[in-house]
């Protein structure tokens, strides 16, 4: 449920191709007493993907939404 709230915000905000949510055995996801996901927001071996991450509101809109997904998990948005 955190991948998908978080997913829903970020979708948006970078424009990119929609993969999904997906799940997999990662210890950093599945060893913690807290709910827990990763984000790949873009690629750097990309350099459309490489120059908006360079820019400094794209970072901030991409922090906003996953702040925003993290408020969305917890039922406060």
């Amino acid at each position: 449920p955190l991948a998908a709230a978080l997913h829903a915000e970020l979708i948006p905000v970078t424009g990119g191709p929609d993969r999904g949510v997906r799940t997999a055995m990662f210890y950093v996801i599945n060893h913690t007493l807290m709910p827990s996901a990763l984000c790949e927001i873009l690629f750097i071996d990309n350099a459309t993907d490489e120059a908006k991450l360079k820019d400094e509101n794209f970072r901030q809109s991409v922090g906003d939404a996953v702040a925003a997904g993290i408020l969305r998990y917890y039922g406060l948005r």
